[in-house]
């Protein structure tokens, strides 16, 4: 897993990868897990070969930033 960032508009840095070609595919994980745990249960590995396969750690996750501001996490 070759870990990117992008950074959202606020700042923040998200992580990502990027498996596979073919039409593109976003796998984003529940809260309080991480990316990882798509390539872990073998998702990443089956859908690769037929497309392109985009992970993402949420904000507060995994490899992207812990904002401590709560309203960091609001969708307004």
């Amino acid at each position: 897993m070759n870990t990117s960032f992008t950074t959202s508009l606020d700042g923040c840095r998200i992580a990502y990868d990027v498996s596979g070609n073919g039409s593109p595919i976003v796998l984003l994980h529940g809260g309080g897990d991480t990316r990882q745990n798509w390539h872990d249960m073998g998702y990443v590995n089956r859908l690769k070969n037929n497309f392109k396969v985009i992970t993402i750690d949420i904000r507060g996750n995994g490899e992207s930033d812990k904002p401590t501001d709560a309203a960091s996490y609001s969708t307004t």
